[in-house]
Formats: C-alpha cells, sequence, structure tokens
C-alpha cells in the first residue's frame, strides 16, 4: 500500500494472484476447444415435434409448434408462433412468426 495523498490509500492487486489468474485464463482457453469437441449435441427426431399451447392469466390466446427434419444430412428446425388476444370479439393484439 502506498500512500496518494493524505487520507488516501491505495492497493495493488499482488504479483503472484495476476500471475496464477492470468496462467488459469490461459489454460481454460487452450482447453476449451478440446472440452466442447467430446461434447455430443442430439437434436430431438421428427416423430418429437413439440405443441405448446400458449396462456395468458388462465386463457387460451395462441400456439406454438416446433418441428424437426433431417434431409440430405441436415437438420432442419422449424418453428411457429401464433398469438391473438381479442377484448369483445375485436384483435386487440396478433402476432405470428414463423
Amino acid at each position: 500500500m502506498f500512500r496518494l495523498s493524505p487520507g488516501k490509500e491505495r492497493t495493488f492487486i499482488r504479483r503472484r494472484a495476476l500471475l496464477m489468474g492470468g496462467f488459469a485464463g490461459a489454460v481454460s482457453c487452450a482447453f476449451a476447444p478440446a472440452a466442447h469437441a467430446a461434447t455430443a449435441f442430439v437434436l430431438p427426431t421428427a416423430a418429437a415435434n413439440p405443441r405448446f399451447s400458449v396462456r395468458y392469466k388462465g386463457i387460451g390466446i395462441g400456439t406454438h409448434t416446433i418441428s424437426y427434419a433431417s434431409a440430405t444430412g441436415e437438420t432442419r428446425v422449424k418453428t411457429e408462433i401464433n398469438l391473438e388476444v381479442k377484448v369483445a370479439f375485436i384483435s386487440a393484439y396478433a402476432f405470428s412468426h414463423r
């Protein structure tokens, strides 16, 4: 510690803590790709296409569907969201996403 001016002190990071922190960061960067490469990523099959009912305060206002398809070595994921909020038979809010 040293004094900048009367009543003010400043502390330094100790050299050992700085070096160990830098070493730990370098090691984690070096081994991160190897750790992630061993992790398998498995997508659901086409039979497991989930469909969700969207509710607001207990009232159904729409659906959200996710479907998976495998073709030519690729897996395609398709999502559809349809929401509609009506007030006195008039659409107050509508949202559609594909």
